[in-house]
C-alpha cells in the first residue's frame, strides 16, 4: 500500500547477541508509512553489510547484501511498513571479510504492535 509520511528510528544492534527482550518497540501504522531505519555499525570495522530480517514463528522477510555505511557509520534501510504486520521481528547484521566471508557483527529484536488488539496477559 501507498505510504501517507516516513518515520525513522535509530536502533543500535547489540555486537553480542540477541537481547532477552525487544530492542525497539513500535505500533504498526494505519496508514502505512515509510520506516526509516538507521542502525549504527561503526563498532564494526567491515566496508560492506548483509542484513537479515526475520519474522518469528514465520520466516525470512528480507535479505540485503552488501550495502555500504553512510558517512555517519550507519547502515540506512527504508521499508514500506505495510510489507510488515505485527509481530517480532529480528534483525541480523553481517560483515564481509576481504575474502567475501560474512561475520555476525549484530543483533537487533523489533516488536511490531497492532494498537488495536489489547496487549497479551501474561
Amino acid at each position: 500500500r501507498a505510504i501517507n509520511s516516513v518515520r525513522a528510528l535509530r536502533i543500535a544492534p547489540n555486537p553480542r547477541s540477541w537481547s532477552a527482550t525487544p530492542d525497539a518497540t513500535l505500533a504498526w501504522p494505519e496508514p502505512p508509512q515509510l520506516l526509516e531505519l538507521h542502525l549504527p555499525v561503526g563498532y564494526a570495522e567491515f566496508l560492506a553489510f548483509a542484513v537479515h530480517i526475520d519474522k518469528v514463528d514465520h520466516g525470512r522477510v528480507l535479505v540485503v547484501e552488501r550495502i555500504a555505511p553512510d558517512s555517519n557509520q550507519e547502515l540506512l534501510l527504508s521499508l514500506n511498513s505495510s510489507a510488515f504486520g505485527p509481530g517480532e521481528y529480528r534483525l541480523r547484521l553481517q560483515g564481509y571479510t576481504w575474502r567475501g566471508d560474512r561475520v555476525d557483527v549484530g543483533w537487533i529484536r523489533l516488536q511490531v504492535t497492532d494498537p488495536r488488539q489489547p496487549a497479551p496477559r501474561a
